[in-house]
């Protein structure tokens, strides 16, 4: 009777082990084994997907009332390597989400073309840089809708930077106020009371830099919240303005309180709507918090149906009633419907919708309606 017992779990347990993600479901090409980059440039990979059948993974949010973990893709900071995703799969909308359903193990569900960029313009030589890629994602069950703990893997990437940098004549085509003195933006943003968005870029010559001028200060919504909550301060590299900050490649960029200190140093999206979720809670106007909220969210706060406030104070939300006092959040993520605010002690969220409206509390598992927001 026990033996039975006994291989009745070690069947259970094999067959868990075999659904949840193994390292072999992301499958570089060969090629990635031994890859090639100009100083400055970049070469591009493919990553095939091959997922067990009945379980998908997550492509990326459909909106910000999403915990599900995307897979994404990073090269750890300090080795002057970078990574964007050039292509994904499509994938199929899934409630919050876009997601990728598994073929089985034996067949592509999927492939994602990579950009790797150099980052620091390395004199070619003969020596082989051994990169890693980290890739972070989450399978679930698609019957039950039930997910793994997300896993983490660190694939090898085999770099020889050869061949001569290329030069190019770059000019911007941003409509962002770009300051280019490290004294003249503090002067500002100690005037002003706002922070320092600082990047160090070399657009003449790193191919990353350009793309982050393509695909992110080109963009208006970009222009936009820079010029109107931040200081924007532009190093190029041949600004001896550079000294003033740690750094290991171009591009890089970080935030910057009025007296120098760094607020958040690196993590900061290199695309589009990540770049905004990443500054938004350092974004300030630089004036005093206005205790009598408007009545629709804006820059700084409204008033919701429950008798309750919401404003900015510094980098915080504040959610003020007289049942709870006041209630310090911190902002997560947002789009264009919410903004979604995490309590800093405890695991609760609230989507606070824009242009008022139905709010949401996250009771830990869904979204629960529990509060409006007059237009």
């Amino acid at each position: 009777m026990k033996s039975k017992i006994v291989l009745v779990l070690v069947m259970l347990m094999t067959s868990g082990l075999a659904a949840q993600q193994l390292p072999t479901d992301f499958e570089l090409e060969a090629r990635s084994g031994n890859m090639e980059i100009a100083p400055g440039g970049s070469s591009t990979i493919n990553l095939d997907l091959k997922l067990p059948e009945g379980h998908h993974i997550y492509l990326r949010h459909a909106t910000s009332m999403s915990f599900n973990i995307v897979t994404s893709f990073s090269i750890p900071e300090d080795q002057g390597f970078g990574v964007e995703i050039e292509s994904a799969p499509e994938g199929e909308k899934y409630d919050t989400d876009y997601i990728l359903r598994g073929k089985g193990r034996n067949q592509t569900s999927g492939s994602y073309k990579l950009t790797i960029f150099e980052q620091k313009g390395r004199e070619s030589g003969a020596r082989t840089y051994a990169v890693p890629l980290i890739i972070k994602s989450q399978m679930c069950n698609s019957k039950t809708n039930i997910c793994y703990k997300p896993q983490e893997f660190k694939k090898l990437l085999r770099i020889k930077v050869t061949g001569k940098k290329q030069s190019v004549t770059f000019r911007s085509t941003s409509s962002i106020n770009w300051v280019t003195s490290y004294d003249e933006a503090f002067k500002k943003a100690k005037s002003s009371g706002k922070n320092v968005f600082v990047v160090i870029t070399a657009p003449d010559w790193c191919g990353y830099c350009r793309y982050l001028e393509r695909d992110v200060f080109s963009k208006s919504s970009v222009a936009e919240a820079l010029n109107s909550g931040f200081v924007a301060l532009r190093i190029l590299d041949t600004n001896p303005d550079k000294s003033k900050f740690q750094f290991s490649g171009y591009p890089t960029m970080k935030v910057a309180d009025p007296s120098g200190k760094i607020i958040k140093d690196g993590g900061i999206g290199r695309q589009e709507n990540s770049f905004l979720s990443a500054l938004a809670p350092f974004a300030t106007t630089g004036e005093d918090t206005d205790t009598d909220a408007p009545d629709i969210i804006g820059n700084d706060s409204y008033a919701a149906s429950i008798q309750a406030k919401f404003y900015k104070e510094g980098t915080d939300w504040v959610l003020e009633s007289s049942l709870t006092g006041k209630q310090k959040y911190q902002e997560a993520r947002r789009d264009e419907k919410y903004i979604i605010l995490k309590h800093p002690s405890r695991d609760e969220f609230l989507a606070v919708p824009l242009k008022g409206g139905q709010g949401y509390i996250h009771n830990g598992s869904s979204w629960v309606p529990a509060f409006k927001v007059g237009n």
